[in-house]
């Protein structure tokens, strides 16, 4: 079609694969995270060193935030798997599974892969106002049914 309408693509295919290329050495430099403009960026920019000769400041600061960041980010998926947001079934007509990881194969089907997550796509939040929803209810269903039997006695002692 680019032939019969005398469109030249040679420029458009060198171009992009220029990018390509550029591209292809930004992922190389992140994934070794040898990323030399953005550390120069860091040194000049971000680091105020002290005039007594100490160490710089901000770099630690930011190693400290990142280390801090990934702490709670494993403490919130620890947190996931609380008893208390995801208590466990107890056994009946189905069983729970022992094991995180369940093959099932049946002849002349292809084998299916069962793999036990957790609670990792639990909304935690969500999660405990439910939680203390429930509770809420239970306690305004216990009160009513205290109110009907003390209605039933004082019922049963006028009678008498």
């Amino acid at each position: 079609m680019e032939h019969i309408l005398g469109v030249d693509s040679s420029d458009v295919q060198l171009s992009a694969e220029l990018r390509k290329d550029a591209h292809e050495a930004d992922q190389l430099e992140q994934e070794e995270n040898r990323d030399a403009a953005r550390q120069r960026y860091q040194q000049l920019y971000w680091e105020s060193v002290p005039e007594d000769g100490r160490e710089p400041i901000v770099p630690a600061s930011l190693e400290h935030a990142k280390s801090t960041a990934k702490r709670y980010a494993k403490a919130e998926e620890a947190y996931k798997s609380n008893p208390r947001l995801m208590p466990r079934v107890k056994d009946s007509i189905t069983r729970t599974p022992k094991e995180k990881v369940q093959v099932v194969t049946k002849d002349g089907r292809p084998s299916m892969k069962f793999v036990d997550v957790g609670g990792h796509f639990i909304e935690v939040d969500e999660r405990l106002r439910r939680i203390a929803e429930s509770e809420r209810r239970a306690k305004i269903n216990a009160r009513k049914v205290e109110e009907k039997k003390a209605a039933a006695l004082e019922r049963r002692a006028a009678r008498s």
